[in-house]
């Protein structure tokens, strides 16, 4: 996929994608650095196991706010396209791997990889012209 760097809206995007993944590891390596030496308990635990989800809100925020600036309608429908298309496959693996964990006892995938599938899923459909 070729990124025109000098649309104002995809430089947006890029910066406000990259804040929050730089703010996400930083989150998520305090997180796991306080959960292995001094483990929080009771309600702080789950505030605290929860923050490394708050930049990744914002990396979903940044999309959205991607498809209010892009100009460009032909981008604009590439990218619902493809986060339509990741939605899709999203819903489709998750709740297919569901009923594999329910019934014939699937090993459980921890839920944060939901948005890994996402993500996944919308940069290969991106990529088909």
């Amino acid at each position: 996929m070729h990124m025109n760097v000098r649309n104002p809206a995809i430089r947006a995007y890029m910066a406000r994608f990259t804040v929050s993944m730089v703010l996400y590891m930083v989150v998520l390596f305090g997180v796991v650095w306080v959960f292995n030496t001094h483990p929080p308990q009771g309600p702080a635990s789950y505030l605290l196991a929860a923050l490394p989800g708050l930049p990744i809100v914002g990396v979903i925020w940044s999309i959205g706010r991607y498809l209010l600036e892009e100009q460009d309608e032909y981008q604009k429908v590439r990218a619902v396209r493809s986060i339509l298309g990741g939605i899709a496959v999203t819903l489709a693996l998750t709740t297919v791997w569901g009923f594999i964990e329910n019934f014939a006892g699937g090993p459980q995938i921890p839920m944060y990889y939901v948005f890994v599938v996402f993500c996944a899923a919308m940069g290969v459909i991106r990529c088909i012209p």
